[in-house]
């Protein structure tokens, strides 16, 4: 599965707390990834693309199914990388591990059988959905939360203060989302919010 340095941004939404493990990871599959920590969730939707890389371990494929991928495992890959290299995220279902490849780089994790939260039953639905302010029923976050909005946005040369940016709200869920012409990538941030303003 091919991925971007864009996608794998999305780590900055994992938890770090270590009493929730599954948490502490991106959960990716076909076309989709998403992560959180509990009050800050991204999840991105993009092409699929599952090309081999000409390099790749022994007996590793393409996921076909959900793949846990550790923080540590996306820092480590992404450490020296360049805006514009991608990533494949292969597994090895009998040894039960997981690789990142980038060019001649390889990190490799063991595969999680972690229960990962369903991150869609949060995500405001289209019908559920109206304009920030539309109600006057303003909410306040957690400036951190939005510092790191900023930064998953950064890469794909947008800002939340952008006009490219729509913010929607669903009673105390508020979610902002763009579509990205790169690899047809469409971004949704989910905020849980600290109070409301009245």
């Amino acid at each position: 599965m091919n991925l971007l340095k864009q996608h794998l941004t999305a780590y900055l939404c994992a938890s770090k707390d270590t009493t929730r493990p599954a948490l502490m990871n991106v959960k990716i599959e076909p076309g989709k990834l998403c992560a959180t920590d509990g009050s800050i969730a991204v999840k991105m939707e993009f092409d699929n693309d599952s090309a081999m890389p000409a390099d790749y371990p022994t007996g590793a494929a393409s996921p076909t199914e959900p793949v846990l991928v550790p923080v540590d495992a996306i820092k480590a890959i992404l450490k020296g990388s360049k805006a514009t290299d991608t990533f494949d995220l292969l597994v090895n279902v009998d040894t039960r591990m997981g690789y990142l490849v980038n060019g001649g780089a390889t990190v490799s994790f063991t595969l999680s059988d972690e229960r990962y939260p369903d991150i869609d039953a949060v995500y405001p639905q289209d019908t559920d959905m109206e304009p920030d302010g539309a109600n006057y029923n303003m909410t306040a976050f957690n400036p951190a939360y939005l510092e790191t909005i900023n930064k998953l946005y950064k890469p794909f040369g947008l800002s939340t203060y952008g006009s490219a940016v729509s913010v929607v709200a669903r009673g105390d869920c508020k979610a902002s989302s763009f579509q990205w012409t790169g690899n047809g990538t469409a971004v949704h941030v989910i905020l849980m919010p600290v109070r409301k303003n009245t």
